[in-house]
């Protein structure tokens, strides 16, 4: 349990609901843990880290995580961690080592979940309405488009069907994790938090808004009121080629319930002739059966379909697609005959790809399951040279090269054997371009410079890396801001090709800053210029910063939506009197927070709302109402508070 107030983890021991404390990080947010490994992972959201807890020794250690780390799960079958932070980052942690690798995902991410049998990471990204999809093995990215306010997120593995709760469209959004095709669900109000029953194959959604929890059931083109089910293998991992399979079917229909007269199945797709399982028992509605695969299956992850038929569909040709009610199991297998080689997998850098470090940890995993590793015939080398400073163990072999690479293309072979001298060799290559890019010339709007537009034109001059690599094109990213440390941006957007942005929402009048930096496709970034460009936008074309305002306005609130903290910006024309009230309502229009009770003074003015009430307690997540009155004047903004 990880306490937030003392920043610290309780244990508690199930059998004797003893208690033991842990100091962890500040401001502990998430916890998750690896019942394999016996590790527990404690994201720190106040000092950018993660505590690594011995579930043995409760002994600790800290490894960096980004900025503001909000979630985190583990995958326990390939030992690792995945932490998502408040800006747009997952930190992989190597459970093995501690090592980590950053993948850049979304905005605001704010919930992630792993489905351990596809080795896919899911990230809820709630300032972009996306969910970032994570290939496990090579940390490649691909982006699912969501409702409104994505807030938290879980997957069912036996079915690979991942389950966004929108906050703000108050809906689910369900993903096929084999095509990434999505599905809407409405459910109650302001949705919060969300999980599922792998086994019943049931969803349910804790509804802040309404005070309801909505459960969902697997929607199908066809429900058949035959069930199948199966027994899974034991951590759903099987040590069999030709792996034997066991479950029943029930029939529900009624109220005259047909007998079952078989049960199909197939591993791996639905398509092409269907199996016929051995019926070991039958009754009038239920019967137990038994199935084995006909060819050897190969080492990794299978899926099992089965489906069951009774007297009104017994003559289906089993030589057609079925799409029925068919029950699905993911399982792995892992066992290899005694002259199969090792397993060699998880290389990094992968194979043909163009990394920005210099001194990359070089790494790649194996496995022998039947007679175990031979770490002494263990051999590494590089370009024909062997590497001689790589650590080897039993399941992996890392090295970390003391100098800088050169920029240049590197091939790797690693050979392992087993206890039996049986070999297994690969080969890969990778290329190295550490050289950053130039930093961009911005050009225009040029520093302090007022212009009349509100959807301003951003023009900065073209970079191009100064020798020809695999990492080029370059591309840019572009922020824009009301501050000049970029605390408060209202525009940032990387990957942009071209040396021109157009801003197509009207900005405010005001004072804004921006800077460019370039990216090369390795991962090389240029750095921001030392000094950003400052401008104004002003209808008028006369710069109005230091004169007084001449409308009574709520001019900002940003972030909008935020999560810990948004600033309020408004001003108060010569015109006005009295007192000056700025207060916080929510939907019911009950009082929150009275951050502003002061004199009328003209000028220009900003407070902080901290997302507390009047006696400093949190408040939960929703749309609230800022309202800004003084003598005859009032206005109205929404601001919407997620967490």
């Amino acid at each position: 349990m990880a306490n937030r107030g003392s920043n610290t983890v309780t244990v508690i021991d199930g059998a004797t609901n003893d208690t033991t404390t842990v100091p962890v990080g500040i401001d502990p947010w998430a916890i998750a843990v690896n019942t394999r490994t016996n590790k527990v992972y404690v994201a720190n959201h106040g000092s950018g880290d993660v505590t690594v807890i011995d579930g043995a020794t409760n002994a600790t250690t800290t490894v960096p995580a980004g900025d503001k780390p909000d979630a985190i799960c583990v995958n326990p079958r390939t030992n690792k961690v995945y932490v998502a932070d408040s800006i747009g980052c997952v930190t992989v942690i190597d459970g093995e080592t501690n090592d980590t690798t950053t993948v850049a995902v979304g905005d605001w991410p704010y919930g992630i979940c792993v489905n351990p049998n596809t080795d896919k990471v899911y990230v809820a990204n709630s300032g972009s309405d996306n969910v970032t999809v994570i290939d496990g093995e090579t940390n490649d990215t691909t982006t699912v488009a969501v409702g409104t306010v994505p807030y938290a997120i879980c997957v069912n593995p036996r079915s690979n069907k991942v389950y966004v709760i929108n906050q703000s469209s108050d809906n689910v959004t369900v993903i096929d994790g084999a095509t990434n095709a999505t599905t809407t669900v409405g459910v109650g109000t302001v949705p919060y938090a969300i999980c599922v029953n792998p086994r019943t194959n049931k969803v349910y959604v804790a509804n802040n808004g309404s005070n309801t929890v909505t459960v969902i059931e697997e929607v199908k083109p066809y429900q058949s009121p035959l069930s199948s089910f199966i027994t899974p293998f034991a951590d759903d991992t099987t040590t069999n080629h030709f792996p034997q399979f066991n479950g029943f079917a029930v029939n529900q229909r009624g109220p005259c319930n047909t007998k079952i007269m078989n049960v199909l199945y197939r591993i791996d797709d639905t398509r092409g002739p269907w199996n016929e399982a051995n019926i070991t028992y039958a009754s009038d509605t239920c019967v137990v059966w038994q199935a084995q695969a006909v060819d050897s299956l190969t080492t990794g992850f299978h899926t099992l379909y089965v489906v069951a038929l009774d007297m009104t569909s017994a003559t289906i040709n089993m030589t057609e697609n079925f799409t029925g009610s068919i029950a699905s199991y993911n399982f792995l297998v892992m066992t290899l005959p005694d002259t199969a080689p090792p397993v060699i997998y998880n290389l990094y850098p992968p194979a043909d790809t163009v990394i920005a470090e210099s001194q990359p940890g070089i790494s790649a995993h194996y496995y022998d399951a039947v007679s175990g590793i031979d770490t002494a015939s263990i051999v590494l080398t590089m370009n024909g040279d062997t590497v001689d400073y790589a650590v080897i163990t039993d399941s992996m072999i890392t090295a970390s090269p003391s100098t800088p690479l050169a920029d240049t293309t590197y091939d790797m072979v690693l050979s392992v054997s087993d206890g039996l001298g049986n070999e297994a060799v690969v080969s890969w290559r990778f290329e190295v371009d550490a050289t950053s890019p130039f930093i961009p010339i911005l050009i225009s709007p040029a520093n302090d410079t007022v212009i009349t537009t509100n959807t301003p034109t951003f023009i900065w001059g073209t970079v191009t890396k100064n020798e020809e690599s695999k990492s080029t094109p370059v591309t840019y990213t572009l922020q824009c801001a009301v501050d000049s440390g970029f605390n408060y941006t209202i525009i940032d957007t990387s990957g942009v090709s071209d040396t021109v942005f157009t801003v197509v929402d009207a900005m405010p009048e005001g004072i804004y800053y921006w800077h460019v930096e370039a990216v090369d496709s390795a991962g090389n970034h240029s750095g921001y210029q030392s000094q950003p460009f400052k401008f104004t936008v002003s209808p008028s074309g006369i710069d109005t910063s230091g004169d007084m305002p001449l409308r009574f306005s709520i001019s900002m609130i940003y972030p909008n939506p935020f999560v810990n903290s948004t600033r309020i910006k408004y001003q108060l024309p010569s015109d006005g009197g009295g007192r000056v009230y700025l207060k916080i309502y929510n939907l019911s229009g009950r009082l929150v927070r009275k951050l502003v009770d002061d004199e009328y003074r003209t000028g220009f003015y900003s407070v902080i709302w901290d997302g507390r009430d009047d006696y400093n307690k949190e408040v939960p997540s929703g749309v609230y109402f800022c309202r800004l009155a003084a003598g005859k004047y009032k206005t109205t903004r929404k601001v919407c508070l997620i967490k």
